[in-house]
């Protein structure tokens, strides 16, 4: 069950990432395969990628950025997440990217 647990897993962050690039002009390109997902910011520079993170991180959301330009957010859910934990870290990650980007604006 290895296999369609990760298959499961990236279908559902994928949706949720392309729900946000479409609702958040800042989002870009939505790329990964399985639980291993990224969103790329739109702005070629660090400076909004980081405040996502750092935001997320005071929620106790840990997510990294990287990416030539720092712009890149990357997503790695253990299989072993509950699904009522991945739907938490999910709103988490865009209540992260709203702060964020109110702060920028």
């Amino acid at each position: 069950e290895f296999l369609a647990r990760a298959n499961e897993l990236g279908e559902t962050i994928r949706a949720r990432l392309a729900s946000l690039a479409a609702r958040h002009a800042a989002i870009g390109e939505v790329r990964g395969l399985g639980p291993m997902l990224a969103f790329e910011l739109k702005e070629q520079s660090p400076d909004l990628a980081n405040a996502v993170t750092a935001a997320a991180r005071e929620k106790g959301l840990i997510l990294l950025s990287c990416g030539l330009y720092g712009n890149v957010i990357r997503i790695l859910v253990p299989l072993v997440i509950s699904d009522p934990d991945l739907a938490q870290g999910l709103e988490l990650l865009e209540e992260s990217l709203v702060d964020a980007s109110s702060r920028a604006a």
